[in-house]
């Protein structure tokens, strides 16, 4: 049962309402032990003092950046850098490649340099035709990331990839960068001069192990 001053206070505040900011509501939640209805009751009070009010902050405008990613319902984490997708090729000009990422229909570009590990002074449409589907890794670092601009000199935000062979098959670094992050029992792969490595020191130690044999 709910103590007499805690009761008396809630029909004090509902009679005259202007003292409804007065009211202890924790108070009064305690008295009554459903502490759990606090947030409701806080609610209710807020309702009563403006009707139909908006009590959620005022968001800020979008900017730019926010605006391009928001239409795809991507983020620059859910597109971070490195990460591995497949975009078909829509566009190959002379110094870059426009494609679209499969799995968002997201525009994104190849520059020249990121196009081939092996292929230098080779033209981009000798590498690339519209209508194909190729693998490539994101690159969306801010500190080293391309700066493009349209007719307006408004930055054109975009997705940059790469398809270079040797950053396709890099694996060992990203593996490192984000499993370790998320997942503590996480051990990466060794690297092949690791496993070397570890392949010569077994080597080794069944060497020791194993009695030397004399005439």
């Amino acid at each position: 049962m709910a103590e007499q001053g805690a009761v008396a206070d809630v029909r004090t505040a509902m009679e005259s309402p202007n003292n409804l900011l007065q009211l202890d509501l924790y108070a009064v939640a305690d008295a009554n032990h459903c502490l759990y209805k606090l947030q409701t009751w806080v609610d209710m009070m807020f309702e009563m003092l403006v009707p139909y009010g908006e009590l959620r902050l005022h968001s800020a405008v979008p900017s730019d950046e926010d605006a391009f990613y928001l239409r795809h319902g991507e983020t620059r984490e859910s597109l971070k850098d490195g990460k591995l997708v497949e975009a078909k090729v829509v566009w190959v000009g002379d110094t870059e490649v426009k494609v679209v990422i499969q799995n968002n229909n997201m525009e994104a570009i190849i520059p020249q340099a990121f196009a081939s590990s092996s292929s230098a002074g080779q033209k981009l449409n000798e590498i690339f035709k519209p209508g194909m589907v190729v693998p490539g890794r994101i690159r969306n670092n801010p500190e080293t990331e391309e700066v493009y601009y349209d007719e307006n000199q408004r930055r054109r935000y975009t997705v940059t990839l790469t398809t270079a062979t040797e950053a396709l098959e890099n694996f060992d670094i990203w593996e490192r960068r984000y499993c370790c992050d998320i997942d503590r029992a996480y051990r990466p792969h060794p690297s092949k001069k690791q496993q070397q490595q570890q392949q010569q020191q077994q080597q080794l130690e069944q060497a020791q192990r194993t009695p030397s044999r004399t005439a």
